[in-house]
């Protein structure tokens, strides 16, 4: 509930602090309301307590069961990209651009979230499930990994909250009107753009590893679906991560050509 409040701002821009962008998914999972001011009955009581004692009654929750306890859900959690203050002039202008990063921090964990096989406790195994060797042998290979299964679950924007917001999408020389796309909104452009015209989005990582000087090589088939066979383009792409973790530059190389 942003609304135009400016006093983050304000502060940050005072003092010269960066201001980094948080977004926390899951929460909402564990409880349901039963009631609040919206509530018929309740909202006459709201409205009391609001003359009162100056505040409205708060939402009446439930969560396990009819209980307070809350329901066991599985939390996730995003830091972005520190947002330097001092370049800015008009507080409006900085809150907009946290607010529009908090916003897609939330998306990323959404489709996270979408995507994890043991989100609900009743589908998780009895033993701990621990990660693929790749992840602990070569984290920033399956960080890339991961930003393709989101981008494949939930369509190129899916991938967002993997990308810097500076993020430089550079296109295969070979393809007509091979182009350099900057920033993340005009990367996720050109990607959708070219989901749309290969008639599918699914990618299936063939490979993935770190490199001698410090990129990521990712190897990777298009189909339509995940249980598709066909496949609309083979492609090699080197990808570099920046100090904080995040993509900041995609190097597309078609192996296969598929037609645009």
């Amino acid at each position: 509930m942003w609304k135009e409040r400016l006093g983050l701002a304000k502060l940050a821009m005072a003092h010269g602090y960066p201001i980094v962008p948080f977004a926390a998914v899951g929460a909402e999972d564990m409880y349901d309301v039963v009631a609040d001011g919206t509530t018929s009955g309740v909202a006459q009581i709201s409205a009391l307590m609001r003359r009162l004692v100056g505040v409205p009654l708060p939402p009446i929750p439930k969560g396990l069961g009819p209980t307070l306890v809350p329901r066991p859900e599985r939390l996730y959690f995003w830091f972005g990209e520190a947002i330097e203050t001092t370049a800015y002039q008009d507080p409006r202008d900085l809150r907009d651009d946290v607010r529009s990063a908090v916003h897609d921090g939330i998306a990323g964990l959404r489709s996270v979230q979408a995507a994890d096989p043991e989100r609900h406790v009743h589908l998780r195994r009895r033993e701990p499930v621990g990660l693929p060797d790749i992840a602990h042998q070569d984290p920033d290979a399956w960080f890339v990994r991961c930003a393709f299964d989101a981008s494949s679950r939930s369509g190129p924007r899916g991938a967002e909250a993997w990308l810097s917001r500076w993020v430089q999408l550079v296109d295969p020389p070979a393809w007509p009107g091979s182009s350099t796309w900057n920033g993340r909104e005009a990367a996720i452009a050109s990607l959708e753009e070219v989901v749309a015209q290969l008639g599918g989005g699914w990618i299936e990582v063939l490979d993935a590893h770190s490199t001698a000087n410090g990129e990521v090589c990712a190897a990777f088939v298009v189909r339509r679906g995940a249980d598709d066979p066909e496949e609309l383009g083979r492609f090699t792409a080197d990808i570099e991560l920046d100090e904080l973790g995040a993509i900041s530059r995609i190097r597309v190389r078609d192996t296969a050509p598929a037609e645009r």
